[in-house]
């Protein structure tokens, strides 16, 4: 396995132990009234179930209010498929249920077969909301957060199996987007994932050497503000 492929792997692994992130602030997306309700309970439902693992640990109930705003994020895209705000929103919901059955994997038998199922899927709804808009940071992130999901799922072969279907090229693509589109976003997590991608890979024959060394640079200079 090349050195690039051992770099995707190893930021895939990095964003998939990553424990469940608050949610910031965001703008809301330029939709009707009742779609901008729908994404503020949807956004309101994943609050509360951070703000209650910060409280009371993670246990089952946790993980259900998870699968609970899960299923909103189900139910309210079969109303409006072409919405980038929840596609994207679907995306993490997926995202942060999986990693809290990963983190209660003995208490799931199953955890495997859910982080395969709901990490694919959030993958590919994210991969469908940058289609949607291209210029948003949202969809890049949380899609290289459901790919590390789904492909960590199984070991090494998950990671096989996403080498052949061409995932790795286009995580490193995700991180890359997500950098350039907001270093900012959720508190520099976007930065931190660029960073750690420039740090496990020396050589990176896809940059210039010029472009290579400001980019790294300015990773580097968020990374330690905010750290």
């Amino acid at each position: 396995m090349n050195r690039y492929c051992t770099a995707v792997i190893l930021i895939i692994v990095i964003l998939s132990l990553i424990a469940v992130i608050p949610p910031a602030v965001r703008a809301m997306d330029n939709v009707d009234k009742n779609t901008k309700n729908t994404c503020r309970t949807i956004d309101d439902a994943s609050s509360q179930a951070y703000t209650y693992i910060y409280a009371n640990g993670l246990d089952q109930h946790a993980v259900e209010m998870y699968r609970h705003n899960l299923d909103l994020c189900v139910d309210a895209i079969k109303d409006n498929p072409d919405n980038y705000g929840l596609m994207w929103r679907y995306a993490r919901a997926a995202s942060e249920y999986c990693e809290c059955v990963q983190a209660l994997r003995a208490t799931y038998p199953g955890w495997k077969k859910i982080m395969q199922t709901w990490g694919l899927k959030g993958a590919q709804m994210a991969t469908q909301a940058q289609a949607v808009e291209p210029g948003r940071v949202e969809a890049y992130y949380w899609r290289t957060c459901c790919t590390g999901k789904y492909t960590m799922a199984d070991g090494i072969g998950s990671m096989l199996t996403a080498i052949r279907q061409g995932a790795l090229p286009k995580t490193r693509q995700d991180i890359i987007k997500a950098y350039e589109l907001d270093p900012a976003y959720l508190d520099w997590i976007t930065t931190y994932a660029y960073f750690q991608f420039l740090t496990h890979l020396p050589s990176i024959p896809f940059m210039v050497k010029g472009t290579k060394a400001s980019r790294f640079k300015e990773a580097l200079t968020y990374y330690e503000q905010y750290h």
